[in-house]
């Protein structure tokens, strides 16, 4: 009964020590960066890498799964917060909020425990190549780690290296090779530390991580030194590039408010005064947030007077859209440019669309958006590139700005070039969580990948600027009515992740998978050998029976 209850004990430790650690490791990324800073995310994960690498395959399995998950619940528990709030108003009976709250913590677990599976995949791989050899595995959890975080399909797409935003040195590299070569590093300096723990717990030599740790501070040094010649460089650029000045108007109208009928009719008038206090500046371009304006527009529907109050200055809008068919219609998130003379110009409709919000991108849980009253959303054609003068802008709908691919693609279209990205966000559902500060700091590598200003304008905030190095030049407040006009110098750089370094992440994934599928091979032709020899010996057993008997 002691042993029983002493293995209960240890299990239960174990469990626990996994937890902690899952959180720890989730306090040192993107989410959290801001209050334990970024230098926690280059050691944090070493010490799950050290403990499951004793582990075997079926506990190993198990426990990663624990980890991610209290991981990633710890960086995700606020997706539960926009439906509560949707169907916690007064618009809604009590029973109602009830079910909204508990399918947005039924979303939120099991978007945590689908992302968790990330950790799990990387141990089962590093477990298969390691061949029993510790320095096999802490390798192979790092390189295959760093491809993985890039292609496993999260919902999600919270990228290891987004922790280092605030890294203004080493964050510039991404623009050769995109955010995974600072997801790479990471991994391989907590998996060097890994490797550390566990020479030096076995009285071993040291030579070997230390070599390795070196190695890989000689390479932060080197991209550091990269990133404060690149800073003079773009600082340079910019101030020589021609400026276009674009207003940002931050109306301070949450989604539950467009719900209001009261409110609703309100807003178009509040968004025109707001603009109108900042017309003196003489603004090139005014910009209004996702979903700005609670009405419906349509492709018959050219005359924008009723909406924008104001002449001179074209308006980039963010609103709802329909288009209809025969026996139904379809329904699109978009971005209308009115010209000056207030008529429709041209249009975006968002492309990706956020998951549990506007679309379910698992097909057996369909009957959710109904259940809570919504209609799925549909997908655009993909980017597009609005011009209004001289300003060609990368334009996308929220959730866009944190996929890198999509934003590349978006700057380049064909003969076109875009030369500032301008991001049209409602992060009001999320109310005063991490969430918005999040978004934005994602959202904010974009313009380093692609060295363009960063125009990101929201309804309930944060709306920033941010310039070509990934620093912040506008910030508003949060949950306040805000106009801002700022001075956006229009730039045209090509980087070498624009034009072929985007590929880094593939080509080296493409080599990982190679090398996994010879070692699959390899094994696979040991274990034939060793079932042939058994097999062989097996028969000269019976041969050697048959004879004595």
């Amino acid at each position: 009964m002691t042993d029983l209850r002493n293995k209960i004990e240890n299990k239960f430790v174990k469990y626990l020590i996994y937890i902690i650690l899952g959180a720890l490791w989730s306090l040192s990324n993107v989410g959290y960066v801001k209050y334990f800073g970024s230098g926690f995310a280059f050691f944090t994960l070493s010490f799950f890498i050290f403990f499951i690498q004793k582990e075997n395959i079926k506990v190993g399995m198990k426990y990663s799964i624990v980890f991610g998950f209290s991981a990633y619940l710890v960086h995700f528990w606020w997706m539960s917060i926009p439906m509560t709030i949707v169907m916690g108003s007064s618009l809604f009976p009590t029973y109602i909020s009830a079910i909204a709250l508990f399918i947005g913590v039924i979303v939120t677990l099991f978007v945590s425990l689908f992302q968790a599976f990330y950790y799990t995949i990387v141990f089962l791989v590093s477990k298969y190549m390691s061949f029993n050899k510790k320095i096999y595995f802490y390798l192979s959890f790092a390189l295959y780690g760093t491809v993985l975080d890039y292609f496993y399909p999260k919902i999600w797409a919270d990228f290891l290296g987004y922790s280092q935003f605030n890294n203004h040195l080493l964050i510039q590299s991404v623009d050769l090779l995109g955010i995974s070569l600072i997801s790479m590093i990471i991994l391989l300096f907590n998996a060097t530390f890994a490797f550390l723990y566990d020479r030096f717990s076995m009285n071993k030599s040291l030579t070997l991580p230390l070599t390795l740790l070196c190695s890989l501070l000689l390479i932060v040094a080197g991209l550091n030194f990269y990133g404060s010649k690149r800073i003079l460089h773009i600082e340079t650029l910019s101030n020589k590039a021609n400026s276009k000045s674009i207003a940002l108007i931050q109306g301070n109208n949450s989604g539950l408010d467009k719900r209001d009928p009261d409110r609703s009719r309100n807003m178009i008038r509040d968004y025109n005064a707001l603009t109108k206090t900042i017309l003196n500046e003489k603004p090139d371009l005014v910009v209004w947030p996702e979903s700005a304006i609670p009405m419906w527009f349509s492709d018959d529907i050219f005359d924008f007077s009723s909406i924008k109050h104001f002449n001179r200055v074209p308006l980039l809008l963010g609103t709802l859209y329909r288009q209809y068919t025969e026996n139904s219609y379809k329904i699109f998130n978009s971005l209308i440019l009115i010209d000056e003379n207030n008529n429709k110009k041209d249009i975006y409709f968002k492309n990706k669309l956020l998951p549990f919000t506007e679309d379910v991108p698992f097909d057996f849980l369909d009957f959710i958006m109904p259940l809570i009253g919504l209609k799925e959303f549909t997908a655009g054609d993909g980017p597009r590139i609005l011009s209004s003068g001289e300003i060609n802008a990368a334009v996308n709908i929220c959730y866009e700005a944190i996929i890198p691919d999509y934003i590349r693609k978006s700057i380049k279209i064909k003969d076109s070039k875009a030369n500032v990205i301008i991001n049209a966000t409602n992060d009001s559902w999320f109310g005063k969580t991490i969430e918005p500060e999040m978004h934005l700091r994602i959202s904010s590598i974009r313009s380093i990948e692609n060295r363009r200003y960063l125009v990101r304008v929201t309804c309930t905030g944060y709306s920033v600027v941010v310039n070509a190095l990934g620093h912040i030049e506008y910030r508003s407040g949060l949950y306040v009515p805000e106009a801002h006009v700022h001075k956006v110098p229009l730039l045209e750089i090509d980087t070498v992740y624009q034009n072929g370094g985007w590929l880094f992440v593939y080509i080296f994934g493409l080599i990982l998978f190679a090398l996994l599928l010879i070692i699959v091979l390899i094994k696979y032709r040991i274990r034939l050998n060793i079932l042939k020899i058994q097999s062989e010996i097996k028969h000269k057993e019976k041969l050697i029976k048959s004879w004595l008997n």
